[in-house]
């Protein structure tokens, strides 16, 4: 699935999810640099770009693109996000996603 996200200029992009698989939803997603990110199973791109990993804060995951950097620039004041799970059965559950 995909989303816009509407910001004021460049922008910390932060999401909030548990990960699920065939239907049974466990703890908040840790990690995203974890095996499943770095394998490919969750694919997340921002305005095309890949995120290379997360930084975690209680359960919630600052996305970083693939040089490390924390701060997504955008000219559109617009971030399109894309999720998708490779794994089979698997889903990703999306609390909530902020541009901050």
């Amino acid at each position: 699935f995909s989303m816009n996200i509407q910001s004021n200029g460049d922008a910390y992009l932060m999401a909030c999810f548990q990960t699920c698989t065939f239907g049974e939803c466990h703890r908040p997603l840790e990690g995203l640099d974890s095996v499943k990110l770095r394998d490919g199973n969750i694919v997340i791109e921002v305005d095309g770009e890949p995120v290379g990993g997360s930084r975690e804060m209680d359960g919630c995951h600052f996305l970083e693109n693939e040089e490390g950097d924390l701060l997504w620039q955008t000219e559109e004041k617009t971030f399109n996000i894309r999720f998708q799970v490779k794994e089979e059965g698997g889903a990703l559950l999306l609390f909530s996603m902020l541009a901050i």
